[in-house]
């Protein structure tokens, strides 16, 4: 039997329908980074984005739903991180070099990122649908996480004194607890010493011997 499948080539209206899509997500982000979730509104994304607010309803039935897919669109870019750049990682030393590397990239590359994720750990505690989709991407990125971090650990590239579960939660933590740090705190990125210390941290729970737990 034969099946029938969608064509693999993308017309004209769904190319300026995605084109549009993108530049509302885009206007969004800004606008929710620049002002905050309290501060943004339909009519301000509407007038970046150079579309009408009847569009923007189209899209998004409010303001709470739309800052929910402006995380997932700018989340999903980082969730995968675990799976595409670890795997070749030959030590600990190297493994963390890599994922320091990759939030600073992240940082001076999409600045706004680190501030919309502010607003939706906030908007979290009140919206039911933020905290969902905050909820799968956090998810989502642990058990990349875990499942690198469990390789590593059973080809004796790490010797962690944790599970290795445990291990990404606790590497997540920092990362976010660093994040936040880098969008309070003025010039916070440009001082080495943060940077060292949350390497020498990572490392050192990398290569905890078991047996002094």
């Amino acid at each position: 039997m034969i099946e029938n499948s969608k064509p693999s080539w993308t017309g004209p209206k769904q190319r300026a329908k995605e084109e549009s899509m993108n530049a509302i997500l885009s206007a969004a982000a800004k606008v929710l980074s620049r002002h905050g979730y309290a501060g943004t509104t339909i009519s301000r994304v509407a007038e970046a984005a150079g579309v009408s607010r009847g569009l923007l309803h189209y899209h998004f039935k409010n303001k709470e739903e739309m800052l929910a897919k402006v995380l997932r669109v700018n989340m999903e870019k980082n969730v995968d991180v675990a799976g595409t750049f670890l795997p070749d990682a030959p030590s600990a030393e190297s493994f963390t070099d890599t994922l320091i590397s990759a939030l600073r990239s992240l940082f001076e590359a999409n600045s706004e990122y680190l501030g919309l994720f502010l607003e939706g750990l906030t908007t979290a505690r009140h919206s039911d649908v933020v905290r969902r989709e905050l909820g799968d991407l956090y998810g989502s990125f642990r058990t990349a996480l875990k499942e690198r971090l469990g390789e590593m650990e059973r080809t004796g590239i790490i010797s962690p004194a944790i599970s290795p579960d445990g291990l990404a939660a606790l590497i997540t933590g920092m990362l976010d607890g660093m994040g936040i740090q880098l969008v309070t705190i003025p010039g916070f990125a440009d001082d080495e010493m943060h940077w060292r210390y949350l390497r020498a941290g990572i490392v050192a729970l990398l290569t905890a011997d078991r047996g002094s737990g």
